[in-house]
């Protein structure tokens, strides 16, 4: 591992479960700032692993003036904030535990996981340009990476769909692949998985992007034949053993429209996952969105999301099995694959 990689490992994840109840790694917004006050001050994440430098940057640390251009550059909400937050005694703490890195790490080599940082070149590009400085530090994965700058469309969806709803995403997915693109969604049982694995049908490629328990991932019977073809990759922003939690879905939900060319909502609830996702594309207009009319009555949550329009930058637009190829095509300015 590169020792950039490491020193970002470090500041910015949990290494282990026993570790959550008494270490803080920073958040995605306070390291967003951070990298950027470290840049802005002639630092780079190396330097983190230098005692040295670590003395130096908590001297500048406190000058008013060495965070002018670093406050310049990131228009976070409540940023002074987050910035209090961020003190130098938890970036040591954090730092100390690089002798604790190694055990980790060889298990995670050992499932075939690799780690991206911002740097890396198969780091998606499009999450780095649409979230800015809110972007994950690290990917933990597995796979293929070189799918993760792969043009793709993004399916999102109830767990508790129909088999109406399962035939109609198997449908979409079809045309997409025949498209030229590929499925990018979120792992979980209902429309993510029935989207991936008729992705992988068709002989295309996916990427899921996980909320978490990569490392059990690893092994699940349902994605080896993806993996061993280089046809799947799974990423998750957080470390490879981390269990569920609701937060952490929110926060891979604005990933998936994010490393996104377009959306599709099969199906959803009016309250939710799906629906608070899709409601938060539509506000920040990552991706072009499209909800699925292929059910009368047409399920609250797609109804919703047709008729949003509260400060947002898009509007959802209607489809069916018929008209889908060719709306998607007009509402997305790329070259085809």
């Amino acid at each position: 591992m590169e020792r950039r990689t490491q020193a970002i490992l470090l500041i910015s994840s949990l290494i282990n479960s026993q570790e959550a109840k008494y270490v803080k790694p920073l958040t995605v917004n306070e390291y967003g700032y951070f990298v950027c006050w470290l840049a802005m001050n002639g630092f780079s994440e190396e330097d983190l692993l230098s005692s040295s430098s670590i003395d130096s940057m908590e001297m500048l640390w406190s000058s008013a003036s060495s965070h002018y251009a670093a406050k310049k550059a990131v228009n976070f909400y409540r940023l002074d904030a987050t910035i209090r937050n961020i003190q130098f005694e938890r970036i040591r703490d954090l730092l100390k535990r690089e002798s604790n890195l190694s055990n980790s790490l060889e298990r995670w080599q050992r499932a075939g996981i690799w780690i991206l940082d911002r740097h890396h070149e198969h780091y998606p590009s499009a999450l780095a340009e649409r979230m800015g400085h809110q972007s994950p530090a690290l990917l933990f994965g597995i796979g293929n990476p070189e799918l993760l700058n792969k043009q793709a469309i993004a399916f999102v969806g109830s767990r508790n769909r129909t088999l109406n709803d399962s035939e109609h995403t198997q449908h979409y997915v079809s045309q997409v692949n025949r498209l030229g693109f590929q499925v990018v969604s979120g792992g979980a049982a209902g429309i993510d998985i029935d989207a991936m694995t008729a992705s992988l049908t068709n002989d295309n490629s996916c990427v899921g992007i996980l909320a978490d328990s990569l490392y059990k991932a690893a092994s699940n019977p349902i994605w080896q034949q993806g993996l061993q073809s280089n046809k799947l990759a799974l990423i998750t922003p957080q470390y490879p053993e981390s269990g569920f939690s609701t937060a952490n879905a929110m926060i891979r939900n604005k990933y998936i429209y994010a490393m996104s060319c377009a959306a599709v909502v099969v199906c959803s609830g009016e309250k939710g996952g799906t629906w608070e996702g899709a409601q938060q594309n539509l506000k920040h207009g990552w991706a072009p969105l499209f909800v699925s009319k292929h059910e009368e009555p047409l399920q609250l949550g797609n109804s919703k999301l047709l008729a949003y329009n509260s400060k947002s930058k898009l509007q959802a637009t209607p489809i069916n099995a018929e008209n889908f190829s060719e709306l998607l095509m007009s509402k997305i300015s790329i070259q085809l694959i």
